[in-house]
């Protein structure tokens, strides 16, 4: 994984050895410094990106692999040249470089530098040089990054970005070349130092490589000297490859296991596998059936650095899952890493929780709102010692985010949701379900500590019809599971953000016609999720025939439908068996009762503004530190 928690140097920061050095504690056996800067001038991706190009990086990489393995941790760092991939500001203005001479991905009108024999020459060297860095700073091993697009070797591997004619081109044998002279030097050079390659199972592209090239690939890697195998899939050349290299919620499960498979059978050192295997039953499936030798989980131990450790001591039901959101995780080089359910990512340090950070007194704490917000307020204020109760006027915890849990392709979202309920009771937070407090209720139980967590409402908007018995909410459906709208075969959804669209894959699919309209244009639909999320739910709705009408403000419901005006005026009459409102507004009316009658009163998450599950957890993660 890339994390970027260096400076902006490329330099090893505490930040960093703290968010490595607690996920060996948590049971990691091995980890591995992903896209690590081989060459900050021509290979570099983003600022900050960690770097191994010299000596003076080598000190803090020390200080890493020690925390790492006092902790009985191991970890590899992953050799990177960006090829394509640097960006102009390293290169000083100079064009990137590539196998063959092409336009640049990233700078327009731009073409990219083919390297000459002399160059990858230079290229291979660091790669070399890299290695011994890298072996001198106590890594317990390398790794040559062959796989994703987004480095030189997979550029020059790839029959798609590789139009080369010499020995460094034409068919397979020529485009691993490259590959296969670096690893021969670094054992020449390290002898036994264990040497890992990344290699794609296959590009998911017109024209790219395919799960036979691939194996061609493996077998020359492995006859030259590498150690061991770890396969992925994807690039970033399309926005669908890019959905295996960066794979997000709604992927299938272990997608690259029959990749792994057919590799293990052609070779003799150990694969390794990744991608989306989250659960522990699918890793020791994948083990089990002799598809991979090892399993490769990252986005598990960011969201749970104890991941490890939870599964070897039978403790499952205590784990952070993941939920695949890729809110702050995906791969934005040079965008530091966060998690939306695990704000100690990259704080490992200043949000320990533990028995020197409990509070001074323990207080009387409530918090009104059973969301992820509210959840993860309680479950920080109990370990920090705090009496707290918490209240949810509905019968279930969850929030937004059990809503979420319904919609198809984001079901795994009740994981990530299962721990936040189990801690509850783990920690002995009284939850007191189906209750709605007021100002007088709160003042009667006299708490030193009040946070509101009381999350977002439907916006109606002011037009006629809004009463109408046709007239339901997006928030109904969900958790009516359909039944409001069980008569209705076509159904209108007003409101395009992600609650909108995702109530339109779940209407859809219940073999409804969806009709779903929004005010503004199209790029807006469903613009608050990750943009590979959004991608696939787009997807989606396209498949199931999900027809959406932009630019069109609502003026008026009918007991057939709506009316709507475009940016010019003229309108337009949509037909539909029911009208789903999806707009949304902050829900906070408790705190201009509460203003001046309790010690210390806090808002958190959606009811201060409509967010992400990010902000929500962050702020109550935040604010439970400081009572």
């Amino acid at each position: 994984m890339a994390e970027q928690l260096t400076d902006s140097t490329g330099q090893v920061t505490q930040r960093m050895i703290d968010y490595y050095a607690e996920r060996a504690k948590g049971g990691a056996a091995i980890m591995g410094l992903g896209a690590v800067v081989i060459d900050d001038i021509r290979g570099r991706t983003a600022y900050p990106q960690p770097s191994i190009d010299g000596f003076k990086f080598t000190a803090g990489h020390r200080d890493m692999t020690d925390r790492v393995h006092d902790y009985g941790g191991k970890m590899y760092l992953q050799m990177n040249f960006s090829g394509l991939f640097t960006i102009p500001e390293a290169m000083g203005g100079k064009p990137p470089f590539a196998p063959s001479e092409m336009d640049a991905p990233f700078i327009p009108g731009v073409k990219a530098k083919g390297l000459t024999i002399e160059e990858i020459s230079s290229v291979q060297e660091k790669y070399v040089a890299a290695a011994t860095f890298a072996h001198h700073s106590g890594y317990d091993a390398v790794e040559l990054q062959c796989s994703n697009g987004s480095n030189i070797l997979q550029q020059f591997i790839s029959s798609f970005t590789n139009k080369r004619t010499d020995e460094y081109g034409g068919d397979i044998n020529g485009r691993v070349r490259i590959a296969v002279e670096i690893v021969e030097k670094i054992k020449t050079k390290l002898g036994n130092f264990p040497l890992i390659a990344r290699i794609n199972g296959e590009d998911h592209i017109e024209g790219g490589n395919t799960l036979e090239d691939q194996k061609v690939v493996a077998k020359k890697l492995e006859e030259a000297g590498v150690d061991a195998l770890n396969i992925t899939s994807g690039c970033p050349w399309t926005p669908e490859a890019y959905r295996y290299a960066m794979p997000p919620v709604g992927t299938p499960f272990g997608y690259n296991v029959p990749y792994s498979a057919a590799i293990k059978k052609i070779v003799n050192v150990p694969v390794i596998v990744c991608g989306r295997i989250k659960s522990p039953e699918l890793a020791e499936k994948i083990i089990a059936e002799g598809s991979a030798d090892l399993v490769a989980m990252g986005r598990v131990h960011i969201a749970d650095p104890e991941f490890s450790n939870k599964v070897k001591e039978g403790r499952l039901d205590e784990i952070r899952y993941c939920i695949g959101c890729f809110q702050e995780c995906e791969a934005d080089f040079g965008v530091r890493v966060k998690c939306s359910l695990n704000a100690s990512v990259g704080k490992e340090r200043e949000y320990a929780l533990n028995a020197s950070t409990k509070a001074e007194t323990s207080k009387k704490v409530i918090i009104v709102g059973g969301g992820p917000a509210g959840m993860e307020a309680a479950r920080v204020a109990a370990l920090r010692g705090h009496e707290v109760t918490l209240y949810e006027r509905n019968s279930e915890l969850g929030g937004q985010m059990l809503l979420q849990s319904y919609v198809p392709f984001k079901a795994e979202t009740i994981d990530g949701l299962n721990f936040f309920v189990n801690q509850m009771s783990k920690l002995g937070v009284k939850v007191e379900l189906g209750k709605e407090l007021n100002a007088n209720l709160v003042d009667a139980i006299n708490p030193d500590v009040v946070i509101l967590a009381t999350g977002v409402r439907p916006q109606i908007p002011s037009i006629p019809g809004t009463n109408k018995a046709n007239v339901t909410t997006a928030w109904n459906v969900l958790q009516t599971k359909g039944k409001v709208i069980e008569s209705s075969n076509t159904v209108i959804i007003v409101g395009g953000e992600s609650v909108g669209a995702e109530t339109a894959e779940f209407v859809s699919e219940l073999g409804k016609k969806v009709i779903l309209v929004d005010a503004r244009p199209k790029i807006a639909i469903a613009a608050d999720l990750a943009p590979s999320v959004r991608m696939l739910l787009m997807e989606k709705l396209e498949k199931k025939g999900v027809e959406i009408l932009t630019g069109l403000n609502i003026t008026e419901i009918t007991d057939t439908g709506i009316i709507a005006a475009d940016s010019a005026g003229k309108t337009q009459t949509i037909n539909g068996d029911s009208v789903v409102i999806s707009l949304r507004q902050s829900e906070n009316t408790l705190k201009s009762q509460l203003d001046g009658k309790v010690k210390e009163l806090y808002s958190i998450g959606d009811c201060l503004a409509p967010r992400r599950v990010l902000e929500a957890v962050h702020e109550a993660s935040f604010i439970s530190r400081q009572i």
